[in-house]
């Protein structure tokens, strides 16, 4: 069996078992925490290194606050990146 074969077995097998209804919810739920949580862990680190820097773009800390502002930035992507990922897995998951 070539490579395409056992890569199209490998998915189909994968599509099959993923069928599961509580299996779904489950991918949902997981995918809503880790995005609450991804968002939480970024913006928090962001706020601390922005206060910490005193919001001020001169001298040595104009590192601490880009690093600050690109952290609270990198927290809205991921976070809904990862809301959106669990969102479309799960409605490919039930057919939709």
């Amino acid at each position: 069996m070539g490579t395409f074969g056992v890569a199209a077995a490998y998915f189909v097998l994968q599509s099959n078992g993923a069928a599961n209804p509580q299996q779904s919810i489950t991918m949902k739920t997981l995918a809503r925490i880790g995005a609450a949580a991804s968002f939480a862990f970024f913006f928090l680190a962001g706020m601390c290194l922005l206060i910490m820097s005193g919001f001020r773009l001169s001298g040595e800390y104009i590192i601490l606050t880009v690093l600050g502002l690109v952290f609270i930035g990198t927290a809205f992507f991921a976070g809904s990146m990862i809301s959106l990922a669990g969102e479309k897995s799960s409605s490919r998951r039930n057919g939709n």
